[in-house]
């Protein structure tokens, strides 16, 4: 798991452009995405969006993003026919046993 604020220690100092291609294009399984009007509209999340929408490219057919969304927003590049979780009706718990569901035996 990448959380930049458990990695603050690794990154400090380094080119965050490069950790994002690092982490979201080479070295992760899934990414999950969670999708708000901030995530398209700061610099950093949409520069790990477009990352992780190049390794979904590459991967054609492979289950790579897997989106959570908390409004209405688009993410550009993202495929509009994508199957979403609803954030605002699902809790984090219930995400977190979807995506077990989903990937817990595929481990």
């Amino acid at each position: 798991m990448f959380y930049d604020e458990y990695e603050q220690a690794e990154i400090w100092g380094t080119y965050q452009s490069v950790i994002f291609q690092e982490v979201y294009y080479e070295q992760s399984r899934w990414c999950i995405m969670l999708i708000s009007k901030d995530y398209v509209t700061r610099k950093w999340p949409a520069l790990e969006a477009r990352h992780a929408i190049a390794r979904q490219i590459d991967q054609f057919g492979e289950e790579y993003i897997l989106p959570v969304t908390f409004d209405e927003t688009d993410v550009p590049g993202l495929p509009k026919d994508i199957a979403k979780e609803d954030g605002l009706k699902k809790s984090p718990e219930e995400v977190v046993r979807i995506f077990m569901d989903k990937f817990g035996k595929r481990s």
